[in-house]
């Protein structure tokens, strides 16, 4: 999981398969489009976050990313901010998912299609 300082939450259903390097992002790791830089300086805590601090109100939530039951994610996959993928469904290896995946489904690619 990247960048857990979100504020939303992964939340990841019962007997579910996730293989090697899959990665769940949340909103804070979009960089900000304000300011100076768009880099996330906020994310080294400390000194950082406080003089950043100001830009982590602006960053747009997508709310929380739920994986349901039975849930197999191949090696590399990306699930993106705020996406809910419904129970039994599949999801190839390197698939990049950036939108909701119906339960019983199996998607793959990037962008992720059934």
């Amino acid at each position: 999981m990247l960048y857990t300082a979100s504020p939303e939450k992964l939340i990841i259903g019962k007997f579910c398969a996730i293989a090697v390097d899959a990665k769940f992002l949340l909103s804070y790791a979009n960089h900000p489009m304000m300011g100076s830089t768009a880099f996330p300086f906020f994310i080294f805590g400390g000194t950082w976050l406080e003089k950043t601090a100001e830009f982590l109100p602006r960053i747009h939530s997508r709310g929380n990313t739920v994986i349901g039951n039975d849930v197999w994610i191949g090696r590399e996959a990306v699930v993106m901010p705020g996406v809910t993928i419904g129970d039994g469904a599949i999801i190839a290896a390197r698939a990049v998912i950036v939108s909701d995946v119906a339960p019983y489904t199996t998607v793959g690619g990037n962008p992720a299609r059934p």
